[in-house]
């Protein structure tokens, strides 16, 4: 199992911790100048991060060599 960890998005959101194994897509958001990353998961929820779409597809990139992988903020 593989964990992707990031940053939740919006004010006083902590720390996501999503099974990479269940994401199935994701995109861009941006509300009020906010940038951030909608994840899908094969459960039909999704989740939102504080990431750049960019940075959470290198870090799916990276958790092919490693069990866990920190995602940047893009705030």
């Amino acid at each position: 199992m593989k964990i992707l960890i990031c940053k939740g998005y919006g004010v006083g959101s902590g720390e996501v911790r999503l099974v990479a194994e269940r994401i199935t897509h994701w995109h861009g958001i941006d509300f009020n100048g906010n940038h951030g990353t909608e994840i899908y998961l094969d459960t039909g929820n999704s989740v939102r991060v504080q990431a750049w779409p960019r940075d959470v597809e290198k870090a799916m990139l990276l958790l092919s060599d490693a069990d866990s992988c920190d995602v940047p903020s893009s705030w």
